[in-house]
């Protein structure tokens, strides 16, 4: 009895001291011996594996700045791994948002996460057909979100434009806001722009996780469209007999 006692208490001891180490383990020297997917890049890593701090991510032309994680310790025991993630801040450029991400062998899952971002910072990421400056503050808020074997598998979100502005063909153009619904459709993430909006813009882009970005849809000039901008409809192409313009990239 005396020896499984002792046999028990070593383990307990033991167990609890590589807790201890694994906890006060650099975050920078499990990154140093972790292959990093391919294009992504990390600034300074500090702090424990349970409360990392990066300085900044850069991936596919997005710099992240100021990124925390609090790691779920217990998240472990379902062979998995949990956190509470934050980055940005309104003092730095890039995007900043909140949200909650757990990865398993096979999927990730992404919840109650926002993202803000000025749109002039989003404009250049775009493959638009006209060179524009873009104001206004974007936000992207998923409820969830499931990426299993390279692909999105189900997704429920929103997108949305407060007080759009652009500077384009040397007009300044207020928009008003804008409004799409996030979702998931052949393995891709998809955005789909509500038609509720000053240009009468109805669009669908598919956002592939290797970065591949398509899109369709239309604009439907309408008694509030912009005045400045209705000069600039012949550059798109002609309107079909329904008077709208195919957009499509």
């Amino acid at each position: 009895m005396t020896l499984k006692i002792n046999i028990a208490l070593a383990a307990v001891i033991v167990s609890a001291y590589l807790v201890f180490v694994i906890a006060l383990t650099p975050a920078a020297l499990l990154v140093e011996h972790s292959k990093l997917p391919k294009g992504l890049a990390l600034g300074e890593v500090s702090e424990t594996i349970w409360s990392p701090q990066i300085s900044a991510a850069r991936y596919q032309g997005v710099t992240v700045n100021q990124i925390s994680a609090d790691v779920s310790p217990w998240s472990l025991l379902a062979l998995s791994l949990a956190a509470e993630v934050k980055f940005g801040s309104r003092l730095s450029d890039g995007p900043e948002g909140q949200g909650h991400f757990a990865l398993s062998q096979d999927k990730v899952e992404i919840s109650d996460f926002t993202v803000q971002m000025p749109a002039g910072e989003i404009a250049p990421l775009l493959p638009l057909p006209i060179e524009l400056d873009a104001f206004g503050q974007a936000e992207l808020a998923i409820d969830e979100l499931t990426l299993a074997g390279n692909q999105c598998a189900s997704a429920k979100g929103r997108l949305t434009w407060q007080r759009a502005a652009v500077n384009a063909f040397e007009q300044s153009i207020e928009l008003g806001s804008f409004k799409g619904e996030i979702s998931c459709q052949q393995g891709k993430l998809v955005v789909k722009v509500l038609p509720d909006n000053r240009l009468g813009l109805q669009y669908t882009a598919l956002l592939g996780l290797d970065g591949r970005v398509s899109g369709q849809g239309y604009l439907t000039p309408g008694n509030n469209f912009p005045a400045q901008l209705r000069d600039t409809l012949p550059f798109i192409g002609n309107p079909d007999a329904q008077g709208r313009y195919e957009l499509k990239f």
